[in-house]
């Protein structure tokens, strides 16, 4: 893969990560963010981490991973607590849509490509 490529990639992850982040105050829940970076000490992206607290009090973490080694895809790892459910968000740079992958590997039918599809993941996921 290119490097230009490879920015791409990495500017469409940090583009769905500040997505998720307006998705998330549009339903009214706090959202903190951090500084992170992803990568080696030689090659590196610099990008953040989202702590959700919902109107419930359950935490959901956004964190991005990268891009997948086989199929470059983009990665994007979400937990919830107290619950501690996971997943995974899969996507390609140029589409909207990103796969839900659970961590039994089962692809969930919904992608997430709106605050509703967003605020219904993270309802599954916080759920007891």
């Amino acid at each position: 893969m290119s490097i230009l490529a490879t920015e791409k990639k990495w500017t469409a992850l940090n583009k769905f990560v500040q997505q998720l982040r307006q998705w998330a105050k549009d339903q009214g829940w706090n959202v903190e963010e951090e500084a992170y970076e992803i990568g080696s000490k030689d090659q590196f992206i610099e990008t953040q981490r989202l702590e959700i607290t919902t109107n419930t009090q359950a935490i959901v973490r956004v964190e991005p991973k990268g891009i997948g080694i086989l199929d470059k895809t983009l990665r994007v790892e979400v937990v919830a607590w107290p619950s501690l459910n996971r997943v995974t968000l899969i996507g390609e740079a140029k589409a909207n849509d990103w796969k839900v992958l659970t961590d039994s590997g089962i692809n969930l039918p919904d992608p997430v490509n709106s605050s509703q599809t967003f605020s219904s993941l993270v309802s599954h996921l916080t759920a007891s």
